[in-house]
């Protein structure tokens, strides 16, 4: 198992604490700042949206109601999927890199290329789409 110690935010206050899980799937954590008895929701874990957004695309990809080819739902996707990852996980950890007292030079460079990628990937995911449509 892991043994990192998880620290996330405080729903309530935004105040660091540790985290071991959900309330509703058996975790004891409290807020010791705020006094919240669940200061860690479901709609509020990381991976909520992507799972929306896998349910929503292979929804929409059954039923299929603009008649859209195969390319276009995977582009449809496949960019969708890359401006979240960008918006969700990349550009806040990329922003903290950049805000740091001593950021490592080499590092935060080749991460930045690939955040910056990632979106590009995107948009061109995006772009695609409306282009394959003709």
């Amino acid at each position: 198992m892991d043994s990192e110690v998880k620290m996330l935010p405080c729903e309530r206050c935004g105040e660091l604490i540790l985290y071991d899980g959900i309330k509703e799937f058996g975790a004891d954590t409290y807020c010791e700042f705020c006094g919240s008895e669940s200061p860690h929701t479901l709609l509020g874990n990381p991976a909520t949206p992507f799972f929306f957004l896998f349910l929503g695309t292979v929804v929409f990809a059954l039923v299929n109601p603009f008649g859209m080819k195969e390319a276009q739902i995977f582009f449809m996707a496949f960019g969708q999927f890359c401006l979240l990852l960008w918006f969700k996980i990349l550009r806040p950890i990329h922003i903290a890199l950049l805000k740091a007292d001593n950021p490592p030079g080499c590092a935060i460079f080749f991460y930045g290329c690939f955040s910056w990628g990632a979106l590009g990937l995107g948009i061109l995911s995006l772009f695609l789409l409306t282009a394959s449509g003709r």
